[in-house]
């Protein structure tokens, strides 16, 4: 990607926390990535990441569009999407938030 690109970003890290599919909706947990520095919202390994870490997604506009981002996005913005994915995991029932985290520690 180009440094325009690059610069959209707005450092909060959200799309760095684990995610969870269920029943076709994707939600957000407070689990970050192992690579996300939470003190500087940065990625540890970011040169490398799809190489490292294969579950890394190379942020594109096409993804952008897909609606898998957070609501607060800055590229949602940018690209003029409104579609930002906005689940959370606290608004599942508890018991079923517990059975989903287990799978991602």
């Amino acid at each position: 990607m180009d440094t325009h690109w690059e610069s959209i970003c707005r450092r909060c890290g959200r799309c760095c926390y684990q995610k969870i599919i269920y029943r076709n909706i994707l939600y957000y947990t407070d689990i970050p990535c192992v690579y996300l520095d939470q003190n500087r919202m940065e990625c540890k390994i970011y040169s490398q990441r799809q190489e490292i870490n294969s579950e890394c997604a190379l942020l594109t506009p096409a993804l952008v569009q897909s609606g898998v981002l957070p609501p607060e996005c800055a590229y949602l913005k940018n690209c003029g999407s409104s579609k930002g994915a906005g689940q959370h995991i606290s608004k599942l029932p508890q018991r079923l938030q517990r059975r989903l985290l287990r799978h991602l520690k």
